[in-house]
């Protein structure tokens, strides 16, 4: 297949094998679901490769260093490419890090015929220039249901329509909590900055998005970006369910003058996909079913908290709502689908306490019936 020349240059996804993130091409990682096209121009590959160029690929799941660009040109082995078949194409969702790009993020294309060694592929809505697909998500027609399936549970818990961008999908099926609002490195910087965030281990803690509608924000830790907020769809739309009926609790007993009192902060979630042993370091979380949260504060910091010590950070003394955490450990516990709930304060009613959840709640959702 290498070096072949033709008027049609087949499209693959490549896919690495196990859980591996990349695959290495001439010494740069090709990203695991990136779209791969056969280089229609004469290239001497090996019996077992493909002559390809990369198109582009998710840029929640690529490598944050060493990644190819698009554009790069390689021989591929044969045995971690599929054909692009049936599956759909997302292009234009923002890259990490990045605000959102102008344009619309929702597009899904279904390829309609073969591509042209042109670089022109034809699809359900006209046209389309491959070197355009980058960032760009690639999902089967199961994969795409999740995430549609996420995005209307995520309009109906905010009250309001939620951007196609705000939700990613990633192969396998697995679907990322929505972010409606991802901060780029100027809001970030401005975050530590007020926050106090001054060493390493503190700015690693910083906030860096928020959830449609406001109900949830979101924060990194030491993972990588975007590595640690996935899972299965019905588990995502059972958070997405559960914040906001907690909101609208919250705010009509606990804070009416002050709802962002209510707003839970969301760190680890799932790998995005059910790795053993987990590459960030999760126990509990391999299943993508079970969440994070911080403890709730008094003082409007988005700044980790202990229920028995004050911050780490110099004059801030303690500021743990104990009221707040302890209501929405009460109000989770309550819910059926809901358990286990793990938190040591020992005032917190429905939750088991175990040992290294001081500084947070550890809770997870059941598989719906």
């Amino acid at each position: 297949m290498g070096g072949r020349m033709s008027a049609v240059c087949a499209l693959f996804v490549l896919v690495p094998p196990g859980q591996d993130l990349a695959v290495s091409v001439g010494g740069a990682a090709w990203p695991r679901g990136a779209v791969v096209m056969e280089t229609g121009a004469a290239r001497v590959c090996a019996s077992a490769e493909v002559a390809g160029t990369l198109v582009g690929w998710n840029a929640a799941l690529g490598p944050a260093t060493g990644a190819a660009a698009p554009g790069a040109v390689g021989c591929v082995p044969a045995s971690v490419l599929e054909p692009l078949g049936e599956r759909r194409l997302r292009a234009g969702a923002p890259l990490p890090g990045e605000p959102p790009r102008a344009g619309d993020a929702g597009t899904v294309w279904a390829a309609t015929g073969p591509v042209g060694c042109d670089g022109v592929l034809p699809t359900d809505r006209g046209p389309v220039q491959v070197k355009e697909l980058h960032p760009v998500e690639v999902w089967s027609a199961p994969e795409l249901a999740g995430v549609e399936a996420v995005r209307a549970a995520a309009a109906a818990a905010a009250g309001a329509p939620v951007p196609a961008g705000a939700v990613r999908g990633a192969p396998g099926g697995r679907v990322g909590l929505p972010l409606a609002a991802e901060w780029g490195a100027d809001a970030i910087a401005a975050e530590r900055a007020q926050e106090g965030l001054d060493t390493p281990a503190r700015a690693e803690r910083v906030t860096v998005g928020a959830g449609p509608g406001g109900l949830y924000t979101h924060f990194w830790g030491a993972d990588p970006a975007f590595s640690d907020l996935w899972g299965p769809p019905d588990a995502i739309a059972a958070w997405l369910r559960l914040f906001a009926d907690w909101r609208a609790v919250c705010v009509a007993r606990l804070h009416p003058t002050a709802p962002d009192r209510c707003t839970p902060q969301v760190g680890d979630l799932g790998w995005f996909v059910p790795a053993r042993p987990d590459p960030l370091g999760h126990k509990d979380h391999v299943d993508g079913r079970c969440l994070d949260l911080r403890l709730f504060r008094t003082d409007g910091s988005r700044y980790e908290a202990f229920w028995n010590r004050a911050d780490d950070r110099p004059g801030r003394g303690r500021a743990y709502d104990g009221a707040t955490t302890r209501a929405f450990v009460a109000f989770a516990a309550g819910r059926p689908e809901v358990h286990p709930v793990l938190f040591n304060d020992p005032q917190a009613a429905g939750a088991a306490r175990v040992p290294g959840h001081d500084d947070h709640i550890h809770l997870c959702v059941r598989p719906a019936p």
